[in-house]
């Protein structure tokens, strides 16, 4: 028996020779059974990367990050107050479609990355786009990601291989992006706005 780390239990030498052979496979595009030899972990996570891409076609990506962002706190007169007061508005399923149309035209794969973990969050997209998330990959990811970070550096490749990669906040000149709010505010806690600045 021996102390399973990534698990924080005891596993038997057996348990832990097939969770090794179970890393150095996948299921192919097809159903069959693809067998790797042993690699390093961040070659692992390339390989997959390339899987699901193969997988996608050509696709466009959008990083939607929400959670901690979108976060407020109450002054002293208890109004809420964040310090993205766009963010919230600007990252639900309606008003990315508005924002997103004139980047990615009706009928493209939309592959989302997103901290939102409500079910069925970004549904109302599919009226537009054929949606992907890397849960629909879990059969080749599973077996590989241990952590949210590794899922992110995952997520994050696949974004970079997009036609298209809209990013939640604009970093540089050139970049697309869901909000016009700056990535970097940590003084001016605004309240937040939800309605439209324009027609869509």
């Amino acid at each position: 028996m021996k102390w399973d780390v990534g698990r924080g239990k005891i596993s038997s030498e057996a348990e832990m020779k097939r969770k090794a052979r179970k890393r150095n496979m996948c299921q192919g595009p097809l159903g069959d059974i693809i067998f790797f030899p042993n690699l390093p972990h961040r070659h692992y996570i390339l390989l997959y990367r390339f899987l699901i891409k193969a997988q996608l076609g050509e696709y466009d990506a959008i990083h939607v990050r929400r959670g901690d962002k979108i976060k407020t706190r109450k002054d002293r007169f208890g109004v809420a107050r964040s310090l993205h007061p766009h963010l919230d508005r600007d990252t639900r399923a309606e008003f990315i479609l508005c924002r997103i149309a004139k980047w990615v035209p009706p009928g493209r794969t939309l592959f989302i990355a997103s901290n939102e973990r409500s079910p069925g969050f970004f549904s109302p997209l599919a009226v537009r786009y054929k949606m992907a998330y890397s849960s629909n990959y879990s059969h080749l990811l599973d077996p590989l990601i241990e952590n949210n970070y590794e899922l992110f550096m995952v997520e994050r490749l696949i974004m970079m291989g997009a036609k298209t990669f809209i990013r939640t906040f604009k970093e540089d000149d050139m970049d697309l992006s869901l909000t016009d709010d700056p990535k970097k505010n940590t003084k001016v806690w605004q309240i937040p706005v939800y309605t439209a600045d324009e027609p869509c």
